[in-house]
């Protein structure tokens, strides 16, 4: 798993009380269990969001692309969440009309598969003999964190505290980035800051010799 989001979301406390950083991408679900201020086991599961969409694809008869936005717009992880009679219109595949189905509906369909990639990540996590003594909780990052019952489906079957990580550590694009799905790439600039840093506190060795303007041009693209 690539720790940049673990950067850009987790707080030192709860890296030092113990957590379990969970990223809900696409393709995949990464996981990585902290205690005492350290790393202490990661995996990668292989199932992801796309998972979910194809689910609704299949189950529905109706594009991916419908399914996508099905998911984004009507989609909830807890089906007892919605209320009972909503309808919504599912798009048909290959030009065939529209139907309507249950809200209800959709939303067990993604329960199920969610349940499912949070059971197998609890599983992995109890390999680990940390995982009873973290005090942190669950923290979620990813596109999949946007989805509405998330943290409550996490907190029912992790049986701990959860909530949504959202980047923090720049200014100036704040709002633009505050967004679980941002998670990486700002993790990725804050360990880039960092690297430059180190850079400049090692300067006089490693660049010493490079004329003035050829740091500027390095200060302005790194």
């Amino acid at each position: 798993m690539s720790l940049l989001p673990a950067q850009a979301v987790l707080t030192p406390d709860e890296k030092g009380l113990g957590c379990l950083l969970i990223d809900l991408g696409g393709g995949t679900t990464d996981l990585a269990l902290f205690y005492d201020g350290a790393i202490r086991h990661t995996a990668v599961i292989g199932l992801g969001g796309s998972n979910v969409t194809h689910d609704l694809a299949i189950g529905l008869h109706t594009p991916l692309e419908a399914a996508e936005e099905l998911k984004i717009s009507y989609g909830c992880a807890v089906a007892d969440r919605i209320e009972a009679g909503k309808m919504v219109e599912v798009p048909g595949v290959g030009g065939r009309d529209a139907k309507p189905i249950e809200q209800h509906v959709l939303a067990s369909m993604i329960e199920a598969r969610m349940e499912e990639i949070f059971t197998m990540v609890y599983r992995e996590s109890k390999k680990n003999l940390f995982t009873d003594l973290i005090a942190g909780g669950v923290v979620l990052t990813g596109g999949g964190a946007l989805l509405e019952g998330v943290v409550e489906l996490t907190e029912r079957i992790f049986e701990m505290p959860a909530r949504i990580g959202v980047p923090r550590g720049l200014v100036g694009l704040r709002d633009d980035v505050e967004d679980p799905r941002y998670a990486t790439a700002v993790g990725l600039v804050l360990q880039s800051r960092e690297q430059k840093d180190s850079d400049r506190v090692e300067e006089p060795h490693l660049f010493g010799k490079i004329s003035a303007p050829m740091k500027r041009w390095f200060g302005e693209f790194f």
